[in-house]
């Protein structure tokens, strides 16, 4: 446990922490954004854990399977292209999965699905494959069923932990999850008053193999779970005046810039081999 990256306890990040563009010394957020026709999102970035919740992690938790667990090398790779690139600006989740997936549905009750989702882990057994569907935004094992949460055995323990989850997130991905929002709205609003394309961009980090208990990256994927060799993001279906790629990566064609000129030409579909 000692060998894990933690968060300091108390930190609490701020949208200059967690926001990146090119040239800030000379530019305003606002001014990048002007610029800016790609906004990119990295929702599963952060690897070190906030020191509040060390006390519930797993004692077999290993500084390799806290890695594991997460897209850390999207921070390095989306850090560099945005500070490089002055039609890039970039938003950074500084904490990882493990507090609260930010792909999925805000839980309307922390404590229920957290609760639920351990029940279906100790119901299936430890290493067991578990369907953790519609109550996994906090995931107390890991995609390899790793068990990452030591989860406490009493009512007053467990009512902790979830509180504890609940305070953490809103001083890291709560300050991502409203700061992606807002750059969202913000440059969504400027194309539609200027003109121009835009591509809203998540970054991650994925491979057709998992862990083994010791962290070797090394297990295949089940069939129905693996990627293609090769994903072309060409292909896109557009609706009306807007042309949405995949999940991972869609494109606005404004409103503004639609009434004055055609739209793009027809998208050919994604090619996979």
């Amino acid at each position: 446990m000692s060998a894990l990256d933690l968060i300091p306890a108390g930190r609490t990040f701020t949208p200059e922490d967690i926001v990146v563009y090119a040239d800030p010394q000379h530019r305003s957020l606002d001014e990048a954004l002007h610029d800016a026709d790609v906004l990119i999102s990295c929702p599963h970035a952060g690897a070190a854990i906030p020191e509040e919740l060390a006390e519930f992690l797993s004692p077999a938790l290993t500084r390799r399977l806290q890695y594991d667990f997460t897209d850390v090398a999207t921070a390095a790779i989306v850090r560099r292209w945005a500070s490089q690139d002055p039609r890039v600006v970039a938003v950074i989740n500084p904490h990882p999965r493990l507090v609260r997936d930010p792909n999925r549905a805000r839980p309307a009750d922390v404590a229920a699905d957290l609760t639920a989702a351990i029940e279906r882990v100790r119901a299936a057994g430890p290493w067991q494959r578990v369907d953790l569907t519609g109550v996994d935004a906090i995931r107390p094992v890991t995609f390899s069923f790793f068990p990452i949460i030591e989860v406490p055995d009493t009512e007053a323990g467990l009512r902790r932990l979830v509180d504890a989850f609940v305070e953490v997130a809103e001083r890291g991905l709560g300050v991502y999850e409203r700061t992606r929002d807002d750059l969202t709205a913000r440059i969504v609003a400027e194309r539609l008053r200027t003109g121009g394309r835009l591509t809203r961009l998540s970054f991650h980090d994925t491979m057709n193999t998992t862990t083994t208990k010791d962290g070797a990256v090394d297990v295949p994927r089940a069939e129905k779970d693996r990627l293609p060799r090769i994903v072309a993001l060409s292909g896109i279906e557009r609706s009306g005046p807007t042309c949405r790629r995949s999940p991972r990566r869609r494109t606005l064609w404004t409103r503004s810039r639609a009434r004055s000129s055609p739209p793009p030409p027809p998208c050919s579909p994604a090619s996979t081999a």
